[in-house]
């Protein structure tokens, strides 16, 4: 994932939630995200690279950081992957 703030240079890890043809929850390390950033990301599991937007994004813990992701244009999932909640 990468976004036009704080991680622009370096790809930032995070791990699918779950996932619509509108969006994606994700988890990652770190602070929260800025509401409203652009953000470009690669769902590997669908080999799959997409823009998006930041809508929420929350610390967990202090360490982990929740946050929901709207996709620019909705996407096509897999029928093997439709609506999934990891």
């Amino acid at each position: 994932m990468f976004n036009a703030g704080k991680y622009s240079s370096t790809p930032l890890g995070a791990k699918t939630q779950d996932i619509s043809q509108n969006g994606v929850k994700i988890r990652h390390i770190g602070e929260p995200l800025s509401l409203g950033e652009a953000i470009k990301i690669h769902i590997m599991s669908l080999d799959l690279r997409v823009d998006a937007m930041v809508m929420w994004s929350k610390s967990t813990n202090g360490i982990d950081t929740l946050a929901g992701l709207r996709f620019v244009k909705p996407i096509q999932l897999p029928s093997s992957v439709s609506s999934v909640s990891i």
